[in-house]
């Protein structure tokens, strides 16, 4: 018998799909103040998305948003990515999926290329380009981005004084 997952992965696009994204997002702020995160979600993330200025990818199980992530091109061969955000998934049969998280961050890649070169940020002799997020220090997930090729390159309190944020980076191959 084969277990089941139900996954969908894609941009979020239409009205209903912004408007569960910003659900999504409300209701998982990390470990950021609710005042800014709020802020940071209804008057950049969202409006950004709606303008095209971001692209927001989600992760569905069946028609409950599960992951998020939010990509925005920076400069010149250098995207930031946002909000990485992937809950447990779990099967049909009720056991947990592994290596989901490893799974949406290669489609956060692909994401990272296309908003760049769609947005004519890729110079022509480019052949990766740079993404680079900003994490809480002292967050667990440090581990999983490191996993995932990011490498710390720098350290700020970006959103609140006496918390440094953990600045990291990693190169993708254009293909």
């Amino acid at each position: 018998m084969s277990k089941k997952l139900d996954l969908a992965f894609g941009t979020v696009e239409t009205s209903r799909e912004i408007g569960q994204f910003e659900m999504f997002l409300h209701a998982h702020p990390g470990s950021y103040a609710s005042v800014g995160h709020t802020r940071w979600v209804e008057e950049v993330c969202v409006p950004g998305v709606k303008a095209g200025e971001r692209e927001a990818v989600a992760w569905w199980q069946a028609d409950d948003m599960v992951g998020d992530a939010v990509v925005r091109a920076v400069g010149p061969d250098r995207a930031e990515l946002k909000n990485f955000r992937v809950l447990p998934i779990y099967s049909s049969e009720n056991w947990k999926v592994k290596g989901a998280g490893t799974f949406m961050m290669q489609q956060v890649f692909g994401v990272a290329c296309s908003l760049l070169d769609a947005q004519k940020m890729i110079t022509s002799q480019a052949d990766r380009v740079t993404l680079q997020l900003d994490i809480t220090a002292n967050n667990p997930a440090v581990d999983f981005f490191r996993r995932q090729g990011f490498n710390p390159y720098g350290q700020a309190d970006l959103y609140q004084p006496g918390r440094p944020e953990l600045l990291m980076s990693r190169e993708i191959e254009l293909v």
